[in-house]
């Protein structure tokens, strides 16, 4: 995707886990196909320092064909005591933190420039939907945020909010062990989906961790029974690694 960075400044913004201002750099950004678009650079704390700044030296972007599925980072499970820096970074968005959360945006904004005009011609994707939390009725703010921001700088999809939603808690997956982890009919049974007529048009799954990929797939289900959507694209930030998994 091209891209021309035109202007470059700093702007304070809350924090999101916390009171603090942060400093943001911000960008002016041009491409060819999205008109001007502002894309936030990193999240600088009140040390001015980020520690995720050079993550992205961490992506994978590793594409499954056969789910249509793109996972960005490796997640190495903390209980198997493999966490890794890519790990933390996933972790952190998970809980909203301050520190990654414009990073992880910047990092979205990359991978998913090289694949959304493929996804637009063969899924005709005009949506991007988050993942609903394991917690009845709650979305992660993260994911939300990042459900905004993809659709702020790529103007063909749109974010319909409160489009999904968890009826019922469920287990959360990636802390739980093999045979502990909820299947994807019951994950189906416990999310709910506004009655839409999205036109058979294709869609964007937003997640930050693929595990089993049934949470997802209980998704697509939901959204293609209840929303008349098209094809489901699933985006992660990271897919669960053990150590043993091939790609």
């Amino acid at each position: 995707m091209r891209q021309v960075v035109f202007c470059e400044r700093i702007r304070s913004v809350p924090s999101a886990d916390s009171n603090r201002t942060l400093q943001v750099r911000e960008a002016t950004t041009k491409t060819g196909h999205s008109g001007l678009n502002r894309c936030p650079l990193d999240w600088v704390g009140e040390d001015g320092i980020n520690s995720y700044s050079d993550i992205g030296q961490e992506r994978i972007d590793y594409w499954d064909p056969d789910n249509l599925s793109l996972s960005l980072f490796r997640y190495k499970p903390g209980k198997l005591g493999q966490t890794d820096k890519a790990t933390q970074f996933v972790l952190c968005f998970k809980e909203s933190g301050s520190a990654c959360l414009s990073t992880a945006c910047v990092q979205v904004y990359k991978a998913l420039g090289k694949f959304s005009e493929d996804w637009k011609r063969e899924f005709d994707c005009r949506y991007v939907v988050p993942v609903p939390s394991h917690l009845a009725h709650e979305v992660s703010p993260s994911s939300k945020l990042m459900c905004g921001f993809i659709a702020k700088m790529f103007p063909c999809l749109r974010y319909p909010e409160d489009l999904l939603f968890r009826k019922e808690s469920v287990t959360a997956a990636h802390m739980a062990y093999h045979g502990q982890r909820p299947t994807a009919t019951e994950h189906f049974r416990s999310l709910g989906c506004r009655k839409a007529d999205l036109d058979g048009a294709g869609v964007i799954l937003f997640d930050d961790i693929r595990t089993t990929g049934d949470t997802s797939q209980a998704c697509r289900w939901r959204l293609q029974q209840n929303a008349k959507c098209g094809e489901v694209v699933r985006l992660f930030l990271a897919r669960t690694f053990t150590g043993t998994d091939s790609e």
